[in-house]
């Protein structure tokens, strides 16, 4: 019995069958041809149609007829339903294998009702000998029901296995790897003989969002198993897009900073960061930020924010804020987001310091007409870090620079006994900034440079004023902005000028780079970096009011704040992990056990004596949610003094805020044989055709058995017989013609 899947054009084709026998009963040629001796004196006749009822060369029509039969019935995919009937009459069972999403992702709002429809419509009503199983996948697959527990059961009892599957289902935090889910259980499937060893109907039904960030990088390098089909069941959130928050990489200068992703569907542009403490209560004013959709967006955060009654200050370059009257700043909330799964994120602990800076030059702090009194007040007046300034040259002598000092600023003359303490400040990856007020300052910092400098007098008519900047370098970044980015208030009257080699060559050839320059083409600012990582900076000029009006100007704490945390970056205890990480809390630790306490609230206890869990287990914490975890220890008494407690920061990979679907052909393309299922119950093809999910078995017979193909090769092979067939015609008529 010959069943079809496209029936349309099988109807369309036989339609098309009966034009040739239409053209050979309508329009017939004169066959016989008459020779006359002269002609040249008659008229042209055109030959004379007739109407006859007789059909010559009637098998050359009916090939013509057989060939367009036979094509169209390839198209119209046709199989043979005696295999279904069979599959049945044998017992041969159905093998189906349920494949849940439960990352991240489908922790958004109506996710988890549309997974329960589509649990119950895929499953159905399934028969006694059908094979079915459950697994639920994120990270990793894990088998909820196998398909040996399902032949255990009763038939009559199967239906509560599946309820209680779907009473229990519940998303976690991982990410998503679905190409890796696919290939692990078709593999299984592909395994397994249903029908004592005879091949039967295999499928997995995938229920899935197949959200953007779904890794399928494992199909490309795999082959699919043969005989398995997936049925692709993609469920939606109630409201369509989303937007997420994840930790960046630090930036140059060691702050926090904070990416938000957001997806190709979501509506919303313009989002609030609110700030939170440790507590979670919100802190400060929030944040605006505005993201296209698709795109993402890194934002730079303050950790101290501005506490109630606080008054902000003047539009200048954001530096954050620490110590009086501001609130630390513990972590993001964002909102104007409808899914709140990746909407809060926790900041990484930062150690409270007291930052050391060696002052090497006068040590009078109330002299306005010196650069130590504009210093004093830039680092005092900064709420960010605690500041202290370390005097190295006194009335009693020098004082070398303390080992944890990790920036010297010097805006005198240094002396020779105080070379080799910042020699070692330099190659600890310090910072050296010497503001040049005289000559001979550049010949006592000579050891310290990578290349000898000529420093001279500069005479200025006027005044001088800064040129270009780069802006990309650490110490200019926060005034990148146009709005922060005009320096031309600053005047100079008195400058150096700079030279690096008398006999020629670029700056960037003799180890230094300009980061700026006065307006007369001089360098105002050049950097030297050793090859240990330590930093050096010269200015031309000083920032106290005889040189310039640096030290007036608005711009200088936000750039000896720079300074500072390009000197001090934010020391993080640990390193930032993901979501389904494996932390080694005995080697962190060094000692067992231990009590860890989890972002919920809840606690998970080290247990040194259990025989079940191996000692690597014992040893080791799982990050299974996202937040702050505290880990203590030892518990037990008397074994030493307990270690400092260890916080660890986990957030959601942000491959999981990437909800908009992947294209519908996304599987097929990678080889798959894949069929998207509606809720309904409908599956749609490549083409979009509508199949109801009875015909999903058909559809699986037909790519089987592949009858299009015998029909194809015969409808062309009629086409080449009609071809010899009708060249044989004419040249029989060609030479009845001439004799």
């Amino acid at each position: 019995m010959i069943d079809l899947l496209s029936p349309v054009f099988a109807a369309v084709g036989l339609a098309a069958a009966t034009l040739p026998f239409v053209l050979h009963m309508l329009r017939r040629m004169p066959a016989a041809r008459m020779r006359f001796s002269a002609v040249r004196f008659l008229g042209p006749s055109p030959p004379q149609v007739t109407r006859r009822s007789r059909i010559e060369h009637w098998p050359l029509m009916l090939l013509r007829i057989l060939a367009l039969a036979l094509i169209a019935l390839a198209f119209a995919r046709p199989f043979q339903r005696v295999a279904t009937i069979a599959l049945a009459a044998t017992g041969m069972r159905e093998r189906v294998a349920l494949l849940v999403d439960g990352s991240a992702s489908m922790r958004r709002d109506g996710i988890r009702d549309a997974v329960v429809r589509e649990i119950r419509a895929a499953v159905g009503a399934p028969a006694d000998n059908d094979v079915l199983s459950i697994a639920q996948f994120s990270r990793s697959v894990t088998t909820v029901l196998s398909a040996e527990e399902w032949q255990r059961h009763d038939p009559a009892t199967r239906s509560a296995l599946i309820e209680e599957f779907v009473d229990t289902y519940q998303p976690d935090w991982l990410d998503t790897r679905t190409g890796a889910a696919l290939l692990s259980v078709a593999e299984d499937v592909a395994a397994e003989l249903p029908g004592g060893g005879e091949a039967g109907l295999r499928r997995i039904v995938l229920i899935t969002d197949f959200q953007r960030g779904s890794r399928l990088d494992e199909l490309r390098a795999a082959t699919w198993p043969a005989g398995v089909a997936v049925e692709l069941r993609i469920v939606q959130a109630r409201v369509s897009g989303n937007a997420g928050l994840s930790l960046a990489e630090p930036g140059p200068d060691g702050q926090v900073r904070v990416h938000l992703t957001s997806a190709a569907d979501t509506e919303v542009t313009e989002f609030q960061l609110q700030p939170r403490d440790a507590a979670g209560d919100a802190v400060g004013p929030t944040i605006p930020v505005s993201v296209t959709a698709g795109q993402g967006r890194t934002i730079e955060i303050p950790l101290t924010v501005p506490a109630p009654g606080v008054r902000a200050a003047p539009a200048t370059p954001p530096v954050p804020a620490g110590n009086g009257g501001h609130a630390a700043v513990a972590g993001l909330e964002l909102q104007n987001d409808p899914h709140e799964f990746d909407n809060r994120l926790s900041f990484p602990p930062v150690e409270g310091r007291v930052l050391r800076i060696a002052w090497v030059g006068a040590d009078d702090p109330n002299d306005p007409t010196d650069m130590r009194y504009y210093l004093q007040r830039a680092v005092d007046g900064s709420d960010a870090e605690q500041i202290e300034l370390v005097d190295t040259i006194s009335s009693a002598g020098t004082r070398p620079v303390d080992d944890g000092v990790r920036l010297v600023i010097a805006t005198d003359v240094v002396p020779q006994d105080l070379v080799p303490s910042i020699r070692h400040c330099l190659d600890h990856q310090g910072v050296l900034l010497v503001a040049l007020r005289s000559a001979e300052m550049a010949t006592s910092i000579s050891e310290l440079l990578p290349h000898p400098l000529q420093v001279s007098e500069t005479v200025i008519s006027d005044y001088a004023m800064l040129g270009q900047i780069d802006f990309a370098s650490p110490l200019f970044a926060s005034f990148a902005e146009i709005r922060f980015s005009d320096f031309s208030s600053i005047r100079f009257w008195h400058t150096r000028l700079i030279t690096v080699n008398a006999a020629g060559g670029s700056d960037a050839s003799n180890g230094y780079s300009r980061i700026a320059s006065f307006d007369s083409g001089a360098p105002a600012i050049l950097e030297a970096t050793t090859p240990q990582g330590g930093r050096i900076f010269l200015l031309a000029s000083g920032w106290h009011p005889h040189d310039s009006q640096l030290a007036l100007s608005t711009r200088f704490a936000p750039l000896i704040i720079s300074l500072v945390r390009l000197s001090h970056p934010p020391a993080i205890r640990q390193p930032l992990r993901t979501v389904g990480d494996e932390i080694p809390v005995s080697t962190l630790l060094g000692s067992l056990p231990w009590r860890a306490v989890l972002p919920d609230g809840s606690e998970v206890v080290s247990d040194v004596a259990d025989p079940v869990r191996s000692e690597s287990t014992r040893n080791s914490l799982r990050l299974t949610m996202p937040g702050r975890y505290t880990i203590t220890g030892p518990l037990t008494a008397g074994s030493g003094e307990a270690p400092e407690p260890l916080t660890i920061i986990a957030w959601l990979a942000a491959s999981e805020s990437r909800t908009e679907p992947l294209p519908i052909g996304q599987l097929q393309a990678l080889g798959v044989s894949a069929e998207l299922v509606s809720g309904s119950g409908e599956s749609r093809t490549e083409s979009g055709e509508a199949m109801t999910s009875a015909d999903l078995h058909a559809s699986e017979l037909e790519s089987r058995q592949k009858l299009w193909r015998v029909f194809l090769l015969a409808g062309l092979a009629c086409l080449m017989l009609e071809s010899l067939f009708a060249a044989g015609i004419e040249r029989h008529r060609k030479r009845k013609g001439r004799t």
